[in-house]
């Protein structure tokens, strides 16, 4: 049998496989060094289609990456308190070859947006981002003096002086 030298665990794995060889600190057998062409690639598909929710005091926000598919491949409705947004494109050719895309993500609105308020954005850079004001919270119980009017002979007068 050849001799292994000790440190044979130590050498950078050839394989993806995980559990074949042990990995280095900060070395990841799902995902390839990020200086190399194919973990930049990955990183990039893996960052495709990734949204964010953001709500502040007044307004809801989603932020939703699409930047393979051009405006006119992008629909976004309301329907039920829902947001839909849908994108899909035909086959087309890129740098591995054909591929065609197609996606629907649902979100619900908070309790008490208006539908007709949604507005969506699309980013030179293909970001997507769909908003609504959030409604105004209701005025505390505050006190509100009310003047009372005196009606006479059908008419309305001026609010009666005490």
């Amino acid at each position: 049998m050849p001799h292994i030298p000790e440190d044979w665990y130590k050498w950078p794995s050839g394989s993806a496989w995980p559990g074949y060889f042990r990995l280095l600190p900060g070395e990841s057998a799902l995902v390839p060094a990020p200086g190399s062409p194919y973990g930049r690639a990955l990183s990039r598909q893996l960052s495709s289609g990734i949204s964010e929710i953001r709500q502040s005091a007044d307004s809801w926000k989603v932020t939703l990456d699409v930047n393979h598919f051009a405006p006119e491949e992008l629909v976004v409705k309301t329907k039920d308190n829902i947001v839909e947004i849908t994108g899909k494109h035909e086959e087309k050719q890129d740098e591995h070859g054909f591929i065609s895309r197609c996606f629907t993500r649902k979100y619900t609105l908070p309790p008490g947006v208006e539908a007709t308020a949604v507005r969506s954005s699309l980013s030179p850079d293909g970001m997507l981002t769909v908003e609504a004001p959030l409604p105004k919270p209701a005025i505390q119980s505050a006190e509100i003096t009310i003047p009372v009017t005196v009606e006479s002979q059908g008419k309305k007068d001026e609010p009666a002086k005490k």
